[in-house]
């Protein structure tokens, strides 16, 4: 794994396994560098807080050249499952075999869940599928009740390639009896103390006990174990629970650096914390609330509109397969939020319905200038938005609310 001018043995000195490049969705890819203990680290604290062992089978449709797909097989390794590798997602396939390979755990973006639930109809989940982590952005409250009333064991994640994948996840609520006497911090404990020897994992990073999973349908997410987060304002300095901020993550699953990129190491990480870009809030108990990549935010008439938010809301409208949100400039509030809208087949089309939608569920400055119909949302190949294509479809590149604000702001929601 060496790089021109860079000798093998720096990678062998920090225990180099491999280098990913980042989703790219806000920017241009960077070359993360994840050491052997920051996939064990990762692998371990997943299987911990979520559950996995010999004889689970874990479908495998994600690229396996993005962290979301690789993560997998460590996981897969350490726990001693049966992996069922899929060379790309096919709705009706996956559908079936859920069913023909008892398929115990599985992991999806919102776009591909959508599709599986189309595909398998009005059959519930099978019996034998434990868990679904949802990953790649948000998904919206209409798409997480629908799976659930599927009876489809969600947990949407946080997770990002600097991290090794997870950070936060919402148990799904099949485990809430396990979780409500306590094996969340009693996990934690574990990880503690049975990691930090031979792998190099750190110990001395604890999940705190007092962090119990919120099952409710827009609850917070709850950290891995050995995962710290916080919440910070544009100086670094942790605000206090409730206040929006970017995110910042602590522990052994951190990356080592970028490579051969300095600057954009030192940027991100920052006093022994990751600085992910990302905004969100904690709870009083110390769940997180992911809202939208610092770099997508709008700030419009001084009030800051997360994409994320606006899609979930008009996702929701039952004739709307899914939606896009960038800024777009405006000479009164310096910038307004645009919409870019997949119908459903026979769809009425309404662009008037659908603002009267966002108008009762949304504030005032939060309602988009226009929707704009397209056939397809740009992705990438791990199904994350890509808004930059976004705004150059509707040929707003360069035209602000894309490269976002030059600080964070904290604030009461």
């Amino acid at each position: 794994m060496g790089a021109p001018g860079r000798p093998r043995a720096a990678f062998e000195e920090i225990g180099a396994a491999l280098v990913l490049l980042t989703s790219g969705t806000s920017g241009p890819p960077k070359a993360a560098i994840l050491t052997r203990a920051n996939l064990i680290a990762s692998a371990r604290a997943s299987a911990r807080l979520l559950g996995s062992e010999r004889g689970d089978r874990w479908l495998l449709c994600m690229p396996l050249f993005h962290i979301a797909g690789l993560s997998i097989l460590v996981r897969a390794a350490l726990a001693g499952a049966c992996v069922v590798l899929e060379p790309r997602f096919d709705a009706s396939r996956i559908a079936r075999l859920l069913d023909e390979e008892r398929i115990t755990h599985a992991s999806l973006v919102a776009t591909t869940l959508e599709q599986l639930l189309d595909a398998r109809g009005e059959r519930p989940a099978p019996a034998s599928l434990r868990l679904v982590l949802l990953g790649g952005g948000p998904a919206s409250d209409a798409l997480l009740a629908r799976a659930l009333a599927s009876a489809y064991p969600i947990a949407p994640t946080y997770g990002l390639t600097e991290a090794a994948s997870q950070v936060a996840t919402r148990l799904p609520r099949g485990r809430a009896s396990a979780s409500a006497s306590g094996s969340v911090a009693e996990t934690a404990s574990a990880f503690a103390t049975r990691s930090g020897s031979s792998d190099g994992v750190q110990s001395d990073f604890d999940l705190e006990p007092d962090i119990e999973p919120d099952l409710d349908l827009g609850g917070g997410l709850v950290p891995l174990p050995g995962t710290r987060i916080r919440i910070v304002d544009a100086a670094d300095t942790p605000v206090a629970a409730g206040l929006e901020g970017e995110i910042q993550v602590r522990g052994p699953s951190v990356m080592a650096g970028y490579l051969d990129d300095p600057e954009s190491t030192a940027r991100t990480l920052r006093g022994g914390w990751l600085a992910t870009g990302d905004f969100g809030r904690l709870d009083a108990a110390g769940r997180l609330r992911v809202l939208d990549r610092r770099s997508d935010l709008i700030v419009s008439g001084g009030e800051n509109v997360y994409p994320a938010e606006l899609e979930g809301v008009i996702a929701s409208h039952p004739e709307v397969l899914e939606a896009g949100v960038v800024g777009v400039p405006d000479a009164r509030f310096g910038a307004r939020p645009l919409a870019f809208v997949v119908w459903r087949a026979g769809a009425a089309r309404d662009p008037a319905a659908l603002a009267a939608w966002c108008r009762a569920r949304l504030a005032g400055y939060k309602q988009p200038v226009d929707f704009v119909a397209v056939e397809a949302l740009p992705r990438n190949a791990s199904g994350k938005l890509l808004r930059r294509a976004l705004a150059e479809l509707g040929g707003l590149a360069g035209s602000g609310g894309s490269d976002g604000p030059d600080e964070v702001r904290a604030r009461r929601p």
